[in-house]
C-alpha cells in the first residue's frame, strides 16, 4: 500500500489506527525464501510545497534501497517494512522526529517500523530541507541496524550488520551521484565557481563541425550533475576564447525532457535577464523543453 497524497485529518487518522490494529495480521502471512525484500510506504501529512521536493527525494531513497538490497541473502530478515511519515495531521501521535514501533515478526521474518519527520525540521528553503531529509534519514536507517540486530538475535542470529550498513551507505552514495545539482546548489548559490572550458567560444562541436560555439562552455571539477557526469555549465559575459575561468553562478537551466541541468555563470556583479539568458543559450537548448531558474 502507497499514500502520496496529502490526507485529510480524519483519513491520516484512520490509517495510522488501521495500520496498528491490522499490524500483526499484515506481518503473518508466510513470506518467500532468499532475498531480502524492501517496502517503503509513505503517509504525506498537509499540502506545503517543501513536501513535494521532500517527496521525491523519498521516492529515490526507496529506489535505491529495493536496487541494492534485492541481492542481499539473509534467512532471518527477509523482508523490511518502512513506514516514512512525512509531518502534517499524523503528527500529533509522534510527539518529535524519530523512530517508532519497531517490531520484528519471527514467523514471516519481517521487520517493521515507522520513521517520522515532524513538520518544524523544514525550513522555506526547499534544497537546505531535502538535504536535512536525506541526512536524517540515513541516520535512522544507521540506526536500525542495532535495533533489527537485537530483535532478531533470540530467534536467529545471521542478521549481518555490517552487510545492511553498507547496503544504506552505498544508497546515500549513490543519491550524492543522481541528486548532486540539488544537494549542492543551496551552498552555491551566488558563490564563485571555477570553470574548465572544452568548449570555447568560436570552436565547432567536434562531432558536427558546422555547430560553433557562440559562448565559452565547460564543466566543474568534482560536482557530479543529475546525470552522473560533471556539471556543465554556460560562460555568458566574456567575449573572447578562455581555457578556464572563474565566475558567479547566476542561474540554472532545467530540462523538462532531459536529465542534464546546465549552470550559467557571468562575470562577479554583471547580471542577466532571463530573457538575455534564453538567446544566448538558444544555440543548444533550442534542442529541448526547458525552462531557467534565476538564483
Amino acid at each position: 500500500m502507497l499514500i502520496e497524497k496529502p490526507m485529510q485529518p480524519l483519513v491520516a487518522l484512520a490509517f495510522w489506527v488501521l495500520c496498528q490494529a491490522l499490524g500483526d495480521f499484515l506481518t503473518s502471512q508466510p513470506e518467500f525464501e532468499g532475498n531480502m525484500k524492501v517496502n517503503m510506504n509513505i503517509i504525506v501529512g498537509g499540502t506545503d510545497d517543501i513536501l513535494d521536493d521532500i517527496l521525491s527525494a523519498a521516492r529515490t531513497v526507496r529506489k535505491e534501497m529495493k536496487n541494492i538490497f534485492e541481492s542481499v541473502e539473509t534467512e532471518t530478515l527477509q523482508k523490511m517494512d518502512i513506514c516514512v511519515c512525512l509531518s502534517g495531521n499524523i503528527s500529533k501521535y509522534y510527539p518529535k522526529s524519530g523512530i517508532y514501533q519497531a517490531r520484528y515478526y519471527s514467523k514471516a521474518k519481517k521487520f517493521m517500523v515507522y520513521v517520522h519527520f515532524s513538520s518544524n525540521e523544514w525550513n522555506s528553503k526547499k534544497t537546505e530541507s531535502v538535504s536535512k531529509f536525506l541526512k536524517m534519514y540515513k541516520d535512522y536507517l544507521m540506526e536500525l541496524s542495532d535495533i533489527i540486530k537485537t530483535k532478531t538475535t533470540k530467534y536467529k542470529p545471521d542478521f549481518d550488520s555490517r552487510c545492511y550498513e553498507d547496503g544504506i551507505k552505498s544508497v546515500f552514495e549513490n543519491l550524492k551521484m543522481m541528486l548532486g545539482l540539488n544537494l549542492v546548489m543551496e551552498d552555491m548559490i551566488g558563490k564563485i565557481v571555477k570553470v574548465k572550458v572544452d568548449r570555447k567560444l568560436g570552436s565547432a562541436h567536434p562531432d558536427y563541425p558546422e555547430h560553433i560555439y557562440p559562448i565559452n562552455y565547460g564543466y566543474i571539477e568534482g560536482i557530479i550533475a543529475p546525470d552522473g557526469e560533471e556539471q556543465d555549465v554556460y560562460i555568458l559575459g566574456v567575449d573572447k576564447a578562455v581555457d578556464e575561468y572563474e565566475g558567479e553562478l547566476i542561474a540554472v537551466i532545467k530540462r523538462d525532457d532531459d536529465e542534464e541541468e546546465k549552470w550559467v555563470i557571468a562575470p562577479i556583479g554583471i547580471k542577466f535577464t532571463v530573457e538575455e539568458i534564453e538567446e544566448a543559450v538558444r544555440f543548444q537548448e533550442k534542442y529541448f523543453k526547458s525552462h531557467i531558474e534565476m538564483l
